[in-house]
């Protein structure tokens, strides 16, 4: 009797609800470190920072995603004012590769 690899072993893994509830508590944990990281003037910015389900194909997955539309001035900086970088610091903190896909 020898060892016989599952072939679907990985797409099991990433479509369990063990990998879902990982991936959403990582997402929690950066957009609580990105909220930590955000300059605060009125709060807008820091109270539109959540976290929605979903991957892509039935993996496990998360989207850190943020109502304001002003994010990018706080991320990149503007002529008038620094480039602060919470998302990318954020996410980046708890381990996770950031990716801009440019939804906003």
């Amino acid at each position: 009797m020898g060892y016989e690899p599952n072939p679907n072993a990985l797409q099991e893994l990433l479509a369990s609800p063990q990998a879902q509830a990982f991936v959403k508590e990582a997402a929690e944990a950066a957009a609580e470190a990105i909220k930590a990281a955000m300059p605060v003037t009125t709060g807008y910015n820091v109270g539109n920072v959540g976290v929605s389900d979903g991957g892509e194909g039935g993996k496990a997955g998360a989207t850190i995603t943020t109502g304001s539309s002003e994010w990018h001035w706080v991320e990149y900086g503007t002529a008038y004012n620094p480039a602060y970088a919470p998302f990318r610091t954020g996410v980046e903190s708890v381990g996770i590769k950031f990716e801009d896909t440019g939804g906003g």
